[in-house]
């Protein structure tokens, strides 16, 4: 779950502050937000820069690379590897 409104509400941006920040128009920062637009990887970074966080939380990855790894590891099949 994405928790890009999250944070960037605690920041105290607005959807056009941030778009402005990143270079993009505010529309693009309500359907991250909505999950309606697919945000790329070069994005996720440029966000988390701009956010002061770590791309796991703001993909909602709360427990980091040990949640996530988990989650892959739920989607393994019993004879492949990951």
């Amino acid at each position: 779950m994405l928790k890009l409104k999250e944070i960037r509400e605690k920041r105290g941006l607005t959807q056009q502050e941030l778009a402005n920040m990143l270079g993009v128009h505010k529309i693009t920062i309500s359907k991250y937000e909505n999950e309606k637009l697919k945000i790329d990887q070069d994005t996720i970074i440029k966000l988390s820069i701009l956010l002061e966080t770590n791309p796991n939380d703001l993909l909602g990855y709360t427990e980091g690379y040990t949640n996530f790894k988990n989650y892959l590891m739920s989607l393994k099949k019993p004879d492949s590897k990951v």
